[in-house]
């Protein structure tokens, strides 16, 4: 899908520094990974590859400004690390973007290379901990001994390579079975300790929570806490999403830029293809003034207090109810349609609802009256009946029409 693929394009973005989208005559969208962007050199095969590709430059073929005129795309081959010649692709039929901290720079740098250090040693170290855990865990006993004297007992041990009379001489060792009931007799002055983990230890734990928190800051400056927010509270909560949000806004960002470029591409030649025919409202580009990328849905994190703040940015003027559905991956129209049509089955089936909060005007408050009077049946909604959502009322206009017919 197009979010599967963005995502995809992203990762190849944190990962190889850059990453591409070709755009197909067919209206579908190819992956180039950053490392099929590339000059030739000793891993590829420039077998049919046209000499302007052969002077290209990381991939590129530069005007004079540096501006981008052709891309050299390669594909991997069947032997690990080898690339062979694809195509030479035009500019503007690729969608590219990618890591830049220079103005002159052509190609990007992967992101995970400032945290790539940090994150090998968290590894490293948490496979230590791992291999001294497992270690820990074989039943492994210590014998220590204060004695003056061993003590110990021969004990004939049979099948010892060179030792043909089945004893070693002089070798102490206790007699013991390891079972679920262990019984060991010890000489005097000795003990006996099982091995047993220690860790992670509290150091341990602070130091690798540190090292975390170097880690996701070099990602765009990403808080610690989202990644480990346990038992936090609402406001807590509330903190923790708005820094990973100011976070995350500049992939946000790169990947709405994506789709539009798509949109711009592809919408065109799909109305052509369709035979649609667009009114002069929305003639050339001035239909892409109309759409707007839904951003994905944020999470609910205590929904009464949550509406209730919606619907005082809205009352104050500070929001409306298009960017407050926006924020849930909502369109506010649907949400009015589907309203809508709820209300039409249910004034035409002559049904009371009840909507609203307690002692709220009903906005079929005529129809309960006269559904709920002594010897009466329910009346026939009335134009004034208003569509509208929740539990207020609309008016009506001059006319008599509903308020909200338009949408």
């Amino acid at each position: 899908s197009l979010s599967q693929m963005i995502r995809l394009r992203a990762a190849g973005e944190y990962l190889d520094g850059d990453g591409a989208l070709l755009k197909l005559s067919s209206l579908k969208l190819q992956g180039i990974e950053g490392d099929n962007i590339r000059s030739p050199d000793y891993k590829t095969d420039i077998a049919g590859m046209p000499e302007e590709a052969k002077k290209s430059i990381q991939g590129l073929i530069l005007d004079r400004f540096n501006a981008v005129q052709k891309y050299v795309i390669c594909m991997k081959t069947e032997n690990p690390g080898r690339y062979k010649f694809a195509a030479l692709v035009d500019a503007e039929n690729i969608i590219y973007g990618g890591n830049f901290f220079r103005f002159d720079q052509i190609r990007g740098v992967p992101a995970l290379n400032t945290a790539a250090n940090t994150a090998q040693d968290v590894k490293e170290i948490d496979e230590y901990q791992l291999q001294k855990v497992k270690m820990h865990a074989m039943h492994a006993l210590v014998f220590k001994s204060d004695a003056s004297t061993t003590g110990y007992n021969e004990a004939p041990i049979a099948g010892i390579a060179g030792n043909s009379s089945g004893t070693v001489a002089n070798t102490p060792q206790y007699q013991f079975e390891l079972d679920s009931g262990l019984k060991m007799e010890l000489n005097p002055g000795d003990s006996v300790d099982m091995l047993e983990s220690k860790t992670p230890s509290r150091e341990y734990k602070e130091f690798s929570e540190l090292m975390m928190r170097k880690f996701f800051l070099t990602l765009e400056g990403l808080p610690y806490e989202f990644f480990n927010c346990g038992n936090a509270s609402y406001s807590a909560m509330k903190h923790i999403r708005a820094e990973f949000k100011f976070g995350i806004q500049l992939s946000e960002l790169k990947n709405r830029d994506i789709r539009y470029s798509v949109l711009e591409w592809a919408l065109p030649a799909l109305l052509v293809q369709n035979g649609i025919r667009l009114s002069k409202k929305f003639a050339g580009n001035k239909i892409f003034r109309f759409l707007t990328w839904l951003p994905q849905a944020e999470p609910w994190l205590e929904e009464d207090r949550e509406v209730s703040a919606a619907l005082a940015r809205i009352d104050g003027g500070l929001s409306n109810l298009e960017d407050e559905a926006a924020r849930r991956g909502k369109n506010a129209y649907d949400v009015l349609r589907g309203t809508q049509r709820v209300q039409s089955y249910i004034k035409k089936s002559k049904i009371v609802s009840v909507v609203g909060m307690p002692g709220a005007v009903l906005w079929n408050a005529d129809t309960m009256n006269n559904s709920t009077a002594a010897g009466s049946s329910p009346a026939a909604p009335s134009p004034a009946d208003a569509s509208t959502s929740g539990g207020g009322t609309s008016q009506p206009d001059n006319n008599g029409a509903n308020n909200d017919s338009a949408n």
